[in-house]
């Protein structure tokens, strides 16, 4: 060991950053201090549903739809990259029929004013609910498709994120119909990750196969595909899981989660406020039995325990 070596093992072992052997001592929480805990769900998937735009039209014939519609969900709008609804729940479906039918005139709009040809751009069509129904029934957008078509008759189809303006919009149309707000409803998206099946094109959730899960590649080259989709900012902290399937990290001052099996993103949402976090480390489960913690520490202060791995 150097001159310099030496001066820093010493300076290091006087900070209480080295253990007696030399090695970098694990964070240890002061005593007595109260912990945080929250417990993680198993991951579910997803789908984007809509709602009931503002009124555009002066007559009850014209309906906005839209992902930033009421009803809300908790406030918020749709999530047009990894869904905002557990499939699991019943929905009704938003069903189309897009027959080329010219936009009303503008004198049939409310105050006279053509809604904005991107955000409620008109879809050429006619639009209706069909029953309610648990997203993950249906296997692939032909079979929503087809759920449309059973309720209403020839050509109706499930309503798709970017039907207005002939395809060139996004985030709502209009169209002819009446529209319920009592209820968000299912609205399938072709180029996102964010529906209860599988889209016409492919598979548009890319599942990591099973032959390369649980390998340090395959978890990041999954998860930063993630995080383009969402454009999300630079990884701060990380720990991942000793099977190699999950990542938690933190990233813009907040708390996510990765699962590697359903390239699920999620928002760990937890009521303490934590800043200044500097390290996350993954805690075995300290009766020896299956699974663990993920930790928040600062300065070698444990600051919230996230169980559930």
């Amino acid at each position: 060991m150097t001159s310099d070596n030496r001066a820093l093992f010493f300076a290091f072992a006087t900070m209480g950053l080295l253990s007696p052997l030399g090695l970098a001592s694990p964070p240890t929480a002061e005593a007595g201090q109260r912990k945080a805990r929250i417990h993680i769900e198993s991951p579910q998937r997803m789908g984007m549903t809509w709602g009931v735009g503002a009124e555009v039209s002066r007559h009850n014939n014209i309906a906005n739809v839209s992902c930033h519609g009421s009803p809300k969900i908790d406030g918020k709008s749709c999530d047009a990259y990894v869904g905002d609804t557990q499939c699991s729940l019943e929905r009704p479906v938003l069903c189309i029929r897009v027959d080329g039918r010219e936009r009303p005139a503008p004198s049939l709009f409310k105050d006279g004013v053509v809604p904005d040809e991107f955000y409620a751009g008109w879809a050429a069509g006619r639009v209706a609910l069909a029953p309610a129904v648990r997203g993950d029934r249906f296997a692939t957008s032909a079979d929503v498709d087809a759920y449309c078509a059973d309720t209403f008759g020839s050509g109706w189809r499930v309503a798709e994120h970017h039907d207005g303006n002939s395809g060139k919009g996004g985030w709502g149309f209009t169209a002819n119909g009446h529209i319920s707000g009592d209820s968000r409803f299912w609205v399938s998206i072709n180029d996102q990750n964010a529906n209860c099946w599988e889209v016409g094109h492919g598979s548009q959730l890319e599942y990591v196969s099973d032959s390369v899960v649980g390998t340090r590649p395959a978890l990041w080259t999954a998860l930063n595909k993630a995080r383009q989709r969402v454009r999300m900012p630079a990884i701060d902290l990380y720990a991942e899981n000793p099977s190699l399937t999950e990542v938690l990290f933190r990233a813009d001052n907040r708390t996510w989660l990765f699962f590697a099996n359903t390239r699920e993103l999620k928002q760990v949402m937890h009521a303490k406020m934590v800043s200044g976090v500097n390290a996350i480390t993954d805690e075995p489960d300290s009766s020896g039995g299956v699974g663990g913690s993920y930790v928040l520490w600062q300065d070698g202060v444990e600051q919230l325990r996230i169980g559930g791995h």
